[in-house]
């Protein structure tokens, strides 16, 4: 065998144990990530769905926040949600919902995160499927 053709077959295997090691820590990582080591609670779609129907008709127990940039935020939200600045956390005397742009973006942990640490609301919720995963189902949204 050729040196040439060992260091390929050599190189190809480090990579392939890199990926795997690699995806092995990613899953720890993501998890301690999103998770937030137990500070916040998640919800589902289906979870926020219903806060946006209790919303619509003046019984939310929550509010939902729009972790998300201003000039996203005017191309559309969830119905019912508010703009808040990530580093403008506002007091809220409700259980809040925050959700950004999909489970990729760590704006809507950041902000529950700091809800949670400064006491300024009852319980902080993240929506980690977030405006990608609203919108592929199709559920309505405001410009």
């Amino acid at each position: 065998m050729s040196a040439r053709l060992w260091y390929f077959r050599f190189a190809g295997s480090v990579c392939t144990v890199a990926v795997l090691v690699l995806a092995q820590n990613w899953n720890q990582v993501a998890s301690d990530w999103f998770r937030g080591r137990g500070r916040v609670q998640y919800v589902t779609l289906a979870d926020v769905h219903r806060a946006v129907w209790l919303l619509q008709r003046h019984a939310a127990p929550s509010l939902i926040i729009d972790a998300r940039d201003g000039q996203a935020y005017a191309r559309g939200h969830i119905p019912g949600s508010v703009q808040v600045d990530q580093m403008k956390v506002p007091s809220i005397a409700m259980d809040a919902i925050v959700y950004c742009d999909g489970p990729w973006c760590p704006r809507a942990l950041l902000v529950a995160r700091r809800l949670a640490a400064a006491r300024r609301t009852t319980t902080a919720k993240v929506y980690a499927g977030g405006w990608a995963e609203w919108t592929s189902a199709c559920l309505p949204s405001e410009p």
